[in-house]
């Protein structure tokens, strides 16, 4: 059984890898870096995070060829995606559903493809979603379960694979905080959230120690304000997303139903809010600093957590 929910994942990425990896600017970066990482030197350059080039080096170690490494990469990304699927729909066929549904975009699909940071980054924005699900109406009052630690990993990574999930995770730990307020293991949890932010407090100060910035030498200020930007997004969501924007606003209005007849938690909509602020964070780094005009590579990353709310 393990084997048959496994096969879909595989099979995409070596259809992907088959089609050909997708490489640009910064491909080249991330795997110049993973090539001095695994020979033991931890390559940085501080404008880049280091999570991704440094899962590509331990990969790399055991001699594979970027092209390898990289469908190696891709598979166990989209295995993660069918596992955790599968633990919480109790259903191989809902979890193969719920992958094909996040592929059959054409525009997720390319994007994935390319050997950047998103499709990692998306995996982790799932697990911490995920995770905050399970612990809703679930979670012992003093013990710690694996999906406190597996939240806990996912948001300590966040930032670690796209400097981004900085803003994300000062959301998703407030949640999580919030989530246990009132048992008696609340300081516990906040000492372990605490301890999660330690690698990326480690990885903050290695890039000023390098570089003299938090995410590099100083970058340029945007070039679009936010209303541009705002309008840049409603465009992208529109036209590249309408399925996901539709399966969001569907899973918004059976919440606030749900939570009227108070068959769930209003937590449920907390953790319907995660690609909204994901969104928002998006919006407010790419009005300060200078980023690309916003395109499907900025919201591609909430697709699978809005796919999976929505079933």
């Amino acid at each position: 059984m393990l084997l048959v929910l496994l096969f879909p994942g595989i099979l995409i990425a070596a259809f992907m890898r088959a089609r050909g990896f997708v490489y640009t600017g910064d491909s080249e970066w991330y795997l110049m870096l993973a090539d001095y990482s695994s020979q033991g030197f931890l390559a940085r350059n501080p404008r880049y995070a280091p999570l991704y080039s440094w899962c590509l080096a331990f990969i790399r170690f055991f001699g594979f060829t970027f092209k390898n490494v990289q469908f190696i990469y891709v598979c166990l990304v989209f295995i993660g995606f069918l596992l955790a699927a599968r633990k919480y729909f109790r259903s191989v066929t809902l979890a193969f559903l719920f992958f094909i549904l996040i592929i059959r975009n054409p525009t997720v699909f390319e994007i994935f493809s390319h050997v950047w940071t998103e499709l990692g980054y998306s995996l982790l924005l799932f697990l911490c979603g995920f995770s905050l699900i399970h612990m809703i109406g679930n979670a012992p009052k003093n013990l710690f379960t694996r999906y406190d630690l597996l939240f806990l990993c996912s948001i300590a990574l966040l930032p670690l694979q796209r400097y981004i999930g900085g803003y994300v995770a000062w959301y998703l730990g407030c949640l999580y905080l919030a989530l246990h307020y009132r048992k008696p293991s609340i300081l516990s949890r906040f000492t372990a959230l605490f301890i999660s932010s330690v690698p990326t407090v480690l990885m903050l100060f290695w890039n000023l120690y390098i570089s003299g910035g938090i995410a590099g030498e100083g970058r340029d200020p945007a070039i679009f304000t936010l209303f541009e930007n705002v309008q840049f997004m409603k465009r992208v969501l529109v036209q590249f997303f309408s399925v996901e924007f539709f399966l969001f606003v569907f899973s918004v209005i059976g919440g606030i139903f749900l939570i009227r007849r108070k068959h769930i938690s209003v937590f449920w909509l907390a953790v319907l809010a995660i690609p909204i602020v994901q969104l928002l964070a998006q919006l407010h780094s790419s009005s300060i600093y200078r980023f690309d005009k916003i395109n499907p590579r900025f919201v591609v990353v909430i697709a699978p957590l809005v796919i999976f709310n929505a079933l």
